[in-house]
């Protein structure tokens, strides 16, 4: 009698040992407890709470299905099991199945009791809705589970992160102080710090925060950049391009980086740096239509109109039915002296939109390079009806009608381009030389004391006049 009775005792002490053992090993040798946790299960095979157990060290060792199959089993047998829920949400959460954790874990918080469990779980849910984009849903639960846990740097962090996707920066600032207050250690968190501090054009705030973030991890490509930007926004340019170079060592394969360091160089003036950025960028992306824009209007500042031509055609091989794509060939055909074949890409570009002002006004330099000025009025014409602030239309409107003589018809465009554009000094000089011919030399010397204000030693139409006068006069 005692055998038969001492036998289900022994069975019970020896599945209790090696649950222990597993309790103990879990944490740093999860084969090792699974193990004694094995063990256990075929002395008490009944045991849920062994099963959870042997679910949660596969998820340790990285196999989830398999632990996935053990919480299901256990949740079969006993539906209202709160672990089994919450580690089976951990589980599906690292397998990005994270729509299915967020449900699984709303079931164990429902029948959840212990209060530090409770707060730590409603902080995962706050963090899987923000990484799934609901952040309003997100607050909730991270507010419940920083209320729990004050001191845990996790909760503040998301909480800040889904203040921020919902443009509350402020208080995404306050969250992410408050995460660093309790962690200061943690890269990420100054990183976003910063990038909330440079939403609200808190710059050098954002340069010192991201610079924390660098010492912490020096090799993250993003941070590098943000840092870039920041500097930029305060018109450190060198220290700017500094930073997007960094940002590319780290990831040469960020276009982004590429863009912003060869559009900086533009800014401040170094063009060949430009375009030699831009060409690495194109590289990444061979069929980037900005980048070919971008490296042409490079060498255009530069004069290299054959190669600004080419990145053009490149764009228009990539979009062959782009009126921009075309206007912007017959630009740089025009500007080659190729007047015929700028005209029909320019037709071209018309056909393909009728509302492209540009198309007009490309046109109609063209038509003033073959020397149709007749044609190019009606051109200059078309393209102020669809552009009502055509500087340039009204500009080159203007001085078309003066080289035809019909300086009365010159005046009316001339002034309007002032209006639109008060310091704009071909207008200036157009109207000045128009007034000259007009008999209105007080009203002409007026716009050359204007012009030697805007741009001292310009030679136009006017002192062309002055200078041929002057001469004559001798």
């Amino acid at each position: 009698m005692h055998a038969a009775h001492g036998a289900p005792l022994i069975r019970w002490l020896k599945a209790r040992w090696f649950r222990w053992l597993g309790r103990r090993l879990r944490s740093k040798r999860p084969d090792l407890a699974l193990e004694n946790f094995r063990r256990a299960q075929k002395l008490e095979p009944e045991d849920l709470a062994t099963q959870v157990q042997i679910a949660w060290c596969l998820h340790k060792l990285k196999d989830y299905q398999a632990a996935i199959d053990h919480f299901e089993i256990a949740l079969q047998k006993r539906p209202d099991f709160a672990a089994a829920h919450v580690y089976l949400a951990l589980t599906l959460a690292e397998t990005h199945r994270t729509r299915e954790a967020v449900d699984e874990v709303r079931r164990g918080l429902r029948i959840l009791r212990g209060k530090k469990s409770r707060a730590f779980f409603e902080g995962k849910l706050g963090e899987w809705l923000a990484d799934l984009g609901r952040s309003e849903e997100a607050i909730g639960p991270l507010q419940h589970s920083i209320a729990s846990r004050p001191n845990s740097a996790n909760p503040h962090y998301y909480l800040g992160y889904v203040y921020a996707e919902l443009k509350r920066q402020q208080e995404a600032v306050k969250e992410f102080q408050e995460s660093i207050r309790l962690n200061p250690a943690w890269a990420p968190t100054h990183y976003a710090l910063g990038v909330s501090l440079a939403a609200l054009n808190k710059f050098d705030e954002a340069i010192a925060a991201y610079t924390e973030a660098i010492r912490l991890r020096p090799d993250n490509a993003d941070t590098h950049f943000n840092l870039g930007v920041a500097y930029g926004e305060l018109g450190r340019h060198n220290d700017e391009i500094s930073e997007y170079k960094r940002a590319i060592e780290i990831a040469p394969g960020d276009f982004t980086s590429w863009n912003n360091l060869a559009l900086t160089y533009s800014q401040v003036g170094d063009h060949r740096s430009a375009i030699e950025t831009w060409k690495s960028a194109i590289k990444l992306d061979p069929e980037n239509v900005p980048a070919y824009t971008s490296l042409g209007l490079e060498y255009e500042r530069m004069g290299r109109y054959q190669e600004a031509l080419e990145a053009a055609q490149e764009v228009e091989r990539i979009r062959p039915d782009s009126s921009i794509s075309q206007g912007n060939v017959a630009t740089f055909l025009s500007r080659l002296g190729q007047f015929d074949a700028a005209l029909q890409k320019a037709r071209r570009a018309m056909q393909l939109d009728p509302n492209y002002a540009d198309a007009y006004f490309i046109a109609a330099y063209a038509l003033n390079g073959l020397e149709d000025n007749g044609a190019a009025i009606a051109e200059y014409l078309k393209a102020i009806e669809l552009k009502p602030d055509y500087l340039e239309a009204f500009v080159n409107l203007g001085g078309t009608y003066f080289e035809l003589g019909r300086n009365r018809d010159a005046l009316t465009p001339l002034k309007q381009a002032i209006e639109l554009k008060p310091d704009c000094v071909e207008a200036h000089d157009y109207l000045g030389a128009t007034f000259l011919k007009n008999g209105e030399r007080e009203n002409a010397m007026e716009q050359l004391r204007i012009i030697a204000q805007l741009r001292p030693g310009f030679e136009g139409e006017l002192g062309k006049l002055l200078s041929s006068e002057n001469a004559n006069s001798k």
